[in-house]
């Protein structure tokens, strides 16, 4: 969903009541602009992707629907690069009460222990992309598919599941996640989505 300033305040706030509330189908993230979907808990079988794909899809027609009788539209990236730096601001720290609190306290928190700003250096080379931020919002522009997933014997199998994400991750970064762009500038470095990660 475009970030918070280029709507009127409290849109975002309207699509997730009539999506069900906090219980709903989906919930905000560090970004007012951005939202969290959640899925159901399956067990592992024959059926578990396409099972988990139908209802994803099942639940992204319906957020996209809701935002479009808004005026908005849903955009899944890996990284948000439709944001512009003036979007990158406190001012657009989700709206929620509970969780506005929450990354206020982290923003405190992770500013104390750098004791410097947040400084975001991307270079390819050729071009390069530099910037200062004072807080944790140039984080909010980093999305991400998460699986979560329950052991049944956590001592006996959590380095093997381990080691299996470990090895899945640097495929399905490259298949889903890359962006070359930042904030409408680039392109640079072929992963800007790592980068911009790992320095905020």
């Amino acid at each position: 969903i475009p970030p918070a300033s280029r709507f009127e305040e409290g849109t975002f706030g309207k699509i997730k009541k009539e999506l069900g509330g906090n219980g709903g189908i989906i919930s905000g993230e560090l970004g007012d602009f951005n939202f969290e979907l959640n899925t159901e808990p399956k067990m592992i079988s024959k059926s578990f992707f396409s099972d988990e794909e139908s209802e994803i899809k099942g639940k992204l027609q319906l957020v996209e629907a809701t935002a479009s009788r808004h005026g908005l539209t849903t955009y899944l990236s890996g990284l948000i690069e439709t944001s512009r730096e003036e979007d990158l601001s406190l001012d657009n720290l989700i709206k929620h009460p509970s969780k506005h609190k929450r990354y206020l306290g982290i923003n405190y928190g992770v500013r104390s222990f750098r004791e410097s700003p947040f400084e975001i250096c991307i270079n390819n080379g050729r071009t390069s992309y530099r910037q200062q931020l004072e807080h944790i919002m140039i984080e909010s522009i980093c999305t991400s598919l998460q699986s979560h997933i329950r052991l049944e014997k956590p001592e006996q199998d959590f380095s093997r599941y381990m080691n299996s994400a470990l090895i899945l991750a640097a495929p399905l970064i490259a298949i889903s996640a890359n962006s070359p762009f930042v904030n409408g500038r680039g392109p640079f470095w072929k992963e800007s989505r790592v980068r911009i990660f790992e320095q905020s």
